[in-house]
């Protein structure tokens, strides 16, 4: 039986950090020590599936640092990050995610997420709507260039009417901004 918690950073043990930065295994992050890990990630709850044996099976971040600048408006708000599964093809992703649903659900707050075409079919099982090929209107700024996300489509994991309009209506003429 897989039981859920959130930890904030300053929560986390250094095997449990060790283990994020193990799985999600972005080189710029796996030199990290834990205090370097707290700081990078202090805007951040970590969402996690621990085992019977108290072994993370399954973990995703929400990032409470993200603000996107839309044509008429900017809005911070919650996103999904990072959902990975240590023990593939046992539900444990889908699991978590529902309780991550739930969760921000219970505190009224909204959720964006993003994904690559190779795991949208996960999302579209897991009931997540998806603006199908939106995130190529979301830039991020490099030096001051606008860039494209790497992303394809926008999870609208739990978003009020008025901010998935917001996201519904991206285009190449009116692309929004990430602000952080």
């Amino acid at each position: 039986m897989a039981h859920y918690l959130i930890k904030k950073p300053d929560e986390l043990t250094v095997s449990e950090i060790k283990c994020i930065l193990e799985a999600w295994s972005v080189s710029e992050w796996l030199q990290l020590d834990a205090d370097g890990f707290r700081k990078q990630f202090r805007h951040s709850e970590f969402h996690l599936l621990r085992d019977d044996a108290q072994k993370i099976v399954c973990l995703t971040r929400i990032n409470r640092n993200f603000t996107v600048q839309f044509a008429n408006t900017t809005c911070t708000i919650p996103e999904l990050v990072g959902l990975i599964s240590l023990q593939e093809r046992k539900g444990y992703a889908k699991r978590l995610l529902n309780e991550v649903v739930a969760n921000l659900n219970s505190r009224n707050l909204e959720c964006v997420g993003f994904c690559a075409k190779d795991v949208r079919t996960f999302y579209e099982k897991s009931g997540i709507p998806i603006y199908y090929n939106q995130a190529k209107f979301l830039m991020e700024k490099e030096n001051d260039v606008p860039d494209p996300v790497t992303d394809d489509d926008i999870l609208a994991v739990c978003l009020s009417a008025e901010t998935a309009v917001l996201f519904q209506n991206l285009s190449s003429a009116s692309p929004a901004y990430i602000v952080n």
